[in-house]
């Protein structure tokens, strides 16, 4: 249908968008500021000061606001001081107009992004030294050892032994755990590695300590070795020295020269050798 060409253009409606919190992403470290603005009844353009892209640390931001109403909307109307941006320091605008100022309460600390802590806490291996602290450019930790049953470690690591490192990290200056999410450290090879959000403390389960023992040893023809009552050698060279050993019995078990439970018996100088 054809506008009547006498019938009058109907007023322009007031703009009633004054909630700018869905409009204008909030400053947050290393956030990139938002530029433009574009809704329903109004685009935007936005200058920050200060100008930083993206936004640092630690730094309060304002941002001048400059609407445009779109065709029948007008902002004659506005009362002064009527939009809102929550959680802002303070919102200012003048009455009829589209011209906002919004400040906004300093960014945070950068959150911690070295979050994987292979290299930081040494694995347990058998009769290894327990890794107790360690510092990183990001944060510093202490950890606290503990087996399946929640026995405090004392010495070094056993073998047959599944271990658990309570770890607790404590932020460097200019750095902040508010931010990392829940379970987002790792730990390559662990069983399981937990943390709460916005946490420093992680705990990692580690697998139980396997140790494989490479016996050396010679012997006569009719000679035999047993770890108690568990043969473990299968088949001798024509030197008579081990060829083959049985790593499935012997695998988490331990020994050492003179230990009663390995029973053989050496015909020259070769002595027993444990490789761990």
């Amino acid at each position: 249908m054809m506008k009547d060409p006498d019938q009058p253009t109907p007023p322009p409606v007031i703009v009633t968008d004054l909630n700018l919190t869905n409009h204008i992403t909030a400053p947050a470290t290393d956030g990139t500021p938002t530029a433009t603005i574009n809704t329903a009844q109004y685009t935007g353009v936005i200058l920050w000061s200060p100008t930083d892209s993206p936004f640092a640390p630690t730094t309060e931001y304002n941002a001048t606001v400059t609407l445009t109403a779109k065709a029948g909307y007008t902002f004659a109307g506005v009362l002064a001081d009527s939009f809102k941006y929550e959680n802002a320091t303070s919102v200012t605008n003048l009455a009829d107009s589209g011209i906002v100022t919004i400040e906004f309460p300093a960014t945070g600390l950068p959150v911690v992004t070295d979050l994987n802590l292979t290299a930081l806490i040494g694995k347990p291996q058998y009769n290894g030294i327990p890794t107790t602290e360690f510092d990183a450019p990001e944060y510093n930790g202490s950890i606290v050892w503990t087996d399946s049953s929640g026995a405090s470690l004392s010495g070094n690591f056993a073998h047959a032994t599944e271990y658990n490192a309570t770890v607790t990290l404590t932020a460097n200056a200019g750095y902040t755990f508010t931010g990392v999410g829940a379970d987002s450290f790792s730990y390559f090879g662990a069983t399981s590695v937990t943390n709460a959000a916005d946490s420093g403390i992680v705990t990692i389960v580690f697998p139980k300590i396997d140790i494989d023992i490479l016996v050396t040893y010679t012997y006569d023809t009719t000679e035999t070795a047993t770890h108690g009552a568990d043969d473990i050698l299968t088949g001798l060279t024509a030197a008579k020295t081990v060829k083959s050993i049985q790593s499935s019995v012997i695998k988490g078990s331990s020994g050492t020269l003179g230990d009663p439970l390995w029973i053989g018996r050496a015909v020259d100088a070769t002595p027993i050798t444990l490789k761990f």
